[in-house]
């Protein structure tokens, strides 16, 4: 056989298995990512007859609703930029979009700390749940928590880092348990549930944020204003469409229940 005819047979050889072999990789991305989020809500089933021994229906009923809220606004915390990191065309671009989206999100973590004490009455009759005003304050942290790993979550996506977002989702489920747990146990006051929570969400950041840190060093350094501008120009069709329909779509799935505690009461809500 020819060196020609070598090259042809490796060459059809290569464009027959290399989708295969990319598949597979995609298939064991996907594994690791699932496996951990699984590992993470079994960690969170096993703990749950022992929640319930020190926090009551109502409990878990306004846990339910701060969470419901929360979902809400997570959606919308970096309005949707994050979203344009993964395929953002080179690391430059998508370092101004990292610094961009967490800016948002600190900004937009700090209006809405801003209106709950202005407005936190409205929104306690709103959703019928008068005992949530003494766990209220939480939620601009767990806001704020939640929107930074969402956003460093994309960028560790980008940088190919699975088996770290799968570890940090195994992290986030066991601190979150485990604050639960030992506040329950110490201090028997619902509080723990929501501090828990908070833990939990931010639990995992650190980790995400080492790695962004390592791996994109050299790009943050060449952040620009400039460069922040261009990027929110270019890519403005995440916030004006994308987090308009992610916001609708996420209500909706909270709405029921929202709308459960609002008619019933916290404590059908938490059975």
């Amino acid at each position: 056989m020819s060196n020609l005819q070598k090259k042809i047979v490796n060459s059809s050889l290569l464009r027959k298995f290399l989708p295969k072999l990319k598949e597979k990789n995609f298939i064991y991305n996907v594994f690791i990512l699932v496996g951990g989020t699984a590992i993470g809500q079994g960690i969170t089933i096993l703990a749950s007859p022992f929640l319930t021994r020190f926090y009551s229906p109502e409990d878990f009923g306004l846990l339910a609703t701060y969470i419901s809220v929360l979902s809400v606004l997570v959606v919308i915390a970096s309005l949707r930029y994050e979203l344009a990191i993964p395929i953002a065309k080179n690391n430059n671009v998508a370092s101004n979009l990292l610094v961009l989206s967490l800016f948002i999100v600190f900004i937009f973590s700090s209006i809405i700390g801003i209106m709950l004490i202005f407005y936190h009455d409205f929104l306690l009759k709103l959703l019928n749940a008068p005992s949530l005003e003494k766990y209220l304050w939480l939620l601009p942290i767990s806001l704020l928590g939640a929107g930074i790993y969402k956003v460093l979550n994309y960028q560790a996506i980008r940088n190919k880092k699975f088996k770290h977002i799968s570890k940090t989702k195994v992290t986030q489920s066991f601190s979150q348990v485990f604050s639960q747990l030992v506040i329950g146990i110490i201090f028997n006051n619902p509080i723990g549930l929501f501090i828990g929570d908070a833990i939990g969400r931010v639990g995992g950041s650190g980790t995400l944020f080492k790695i962004v840190i390592h791996e994109e060093k050299e790009n943050l350094k060449k952040c620009s204003l400039s460069g922040i501008k261009e990027a929110a120009i270019r890519f403005k069709q995440f916030p004006l469409v994308s987090s308009i329909s992610s916001l609708f779509n996420t209500a909706g799935l909270q709405l029921p229940q929202l709308l459960i505690i609002a008619f019933f009461g916290a404590h059908v809500a938490g059975l």
